[in-house]
């Protein structure tokens, strides 16, 4: 998705729920200049969050270290995108951009860009000044900006520390004033005839906007204390959480129910890598009549591709099966996932409360002396790719397309619409009586015949 450049006639003021993800993760930066346009910027992906370095390589660097004008720097101590969706009034076609009235003006007024989340901005504002060409300040109110020895000659990098949110209550109260001091600030500079790029954003994501995703510890409403018990590893940065496994082996007559304990080493043989990641979970189990020892692992296949990233397949392999013939033993034998999304979006996790996998024999004639064998995964979550803030993501859950109450109103719907087709159908049939004598007509006269 591109960026948002923007001039007076085409600008939407921060409507970007319908681009990205409300729960994005990182910080939005909103950028403006009265007098350059900002086409030669870098096009924005609307799910990969923007890096410090990026963000001060490909953005400011063009647009802050320009030889004839200034640059000014906005930071309030957090923001994120959902502030927008709250305080600006977004949806409203008329809006005036609430709490954000004075930054809209000048985003609609002037050349701008949006970028929707970076990660770590305060980093990339600390580089910029660092490496800034030109006289630098700090101000934190239009008092103390009055007061600086500014002009249109001069060459200097203005960092407004904006007031910090003290409560969560006063959240807007304190968004509206800080935009009171952006106008104030950016009106001023106007008057003085200096040009200027201008940047708004945060140090860091709002506090209360941390994502949600399954904790695996307290309770929850309406779960008892020992639901939530499981393991979490982080494996080369790759979160995976499992709170048990049941494997049943059905190989011809012989039925096995293996007892499987899952340990803090049980995902240690992974590998992870940028776009493909191999994740392996070991298991040391017996059968819980006790007649044999067994070996199971469970290997999920997976790959990044641009802006998802998908379970391509799962493989099972058990040893300590005895031999009987060729198809005595099961390794990387595949499990069949026909009714479930395996294909995630690139931030999420995937999560399923209880993944119950059947060895694929349909698919595989050898695996037909094992018809019935299935794995169960209780409390599944894994993320390999894309973790951010040392939490899970919102979670993509293994419910398929329908479910089963789903169904259910598909085919209570159906009998319903046939009851009342069924009787419109009957009361369209109806036709109107016409054995009645009419009141206009010769009357009906039936002679009776006399005793």
């Amino acid at each position: 998705m591109p960026a948002c450049y923007a001039t007076p006639a085409d600008h939407k003021f921060l409507l970007l729920e319908s681009i990205f993800p409300v729960s994005a993760q990182g910080t939005p930066a909103l950028f403006w200049s009265p007098e350059k346009p900002l086409t030669h910027l870098p096009e924005i992906s609307g799910v990969d969050p923007v890096s410090a370095n990026l963000l001060q390589q490909e953005y400011l660097k063009p647009l802050m270290q320009h030889s004839t004008e200034s640059a000014v720097v906005f930071l309030k101590d957090r923001l994120h995108i959902d502030d927008f969706t709250k305080f600006a009034d977004v949806y409203s076609l008329d809006s005036d951009g609430g709490a954000f009235k004075n930054i809209k003006s000048f985003m609609d007024e002037y050349f701008s860009l949006e970028i929707p989340q970076v990660k770590d901005p305060l980093k990339a504002v600390k580089e910029l000044k660092s490496s800034f060409v030109g006289a630098v300040h700090t101000a934190d109110s239009l008092a103390a900006v009055e007061k600086l020895n500014l002009g249109p000659s001069q060459k200097f990098l203005l960092i407004v520390e904006l007031s910090p949110s003290s409560d969560l209550n006063d959240e807007e109260q304190t968004i509206a004033s800080n935009d009171v001091t952006v106008g104030a600030v950016c009106h001023h500079l106007q008057k003085r005839g200096i040009k200027y790029t201008a940047m708004f954003t945060g140090k860091s994501s709002s506090a209360h906007q941390a994502e949600e995703f399954e904790t695996f510890s307290g309770r929850h409403l309406l779960d008892t204390s020992e639901s939530n018990i499981g393991t979490f590893v982080n494996i080369s940065g790759a979160y995976l959480f499992l709170r048990e496994v049941l494997v049943h082996i059905a190989h011809k007559d012989e039925k096995i129910t293996l007892n499987l304990t899952v340990t803090d080493t049980f995902a240690d043989e992974s590998d992870i890598n940028n776009n493909t990641a191999l994740i392996q979970f070991d298991f040391d189990g017996t059968s819980k009549n006790g007649t044999g020892d067994y070996t199971v692992k469970i290997t999920f296949n997976t790959t990044l591709k641009g802006d998802r990233w998908t379970i391509n397949k799962i493989l099972l392999s058990v040893d300590g099966i005895g031999e009987v013939g060729s198809n005595g033993s099961l390794s990387d034998s595949p499990l069949r996932t026909d009714d479930m999304d395996l294909v995630i979006p690139v931030l999420y996790s995937y999560h399923c409360s209880s993944m119950k996998m059947y060895v694929d024999y349909i698919r595989n004639k050898d695996l037909k002396d094992f018809q019935g064998t299935y794995v169960i995964l209780n409390g599944l979550q894994m993320q390999p790719f894309n973790v951010q803030n040392e939490a899970f993501f919102n979670a993509q859950d293994c419910v398929g397309f329908f479910s089963r109450g789903i169904w259910m109103g598909i085919f209570s719907s159906l009998i319903l619409l046939v009851i009342l087709i069924f009787g419109v159908m009957m009361v369209l049939n109806l036709s109107t009586p016409d054995r009645f004598d009419d009141p206009k007509g010769k009357t009906i006269t039936i002679a009776q015949a006399e005793d």
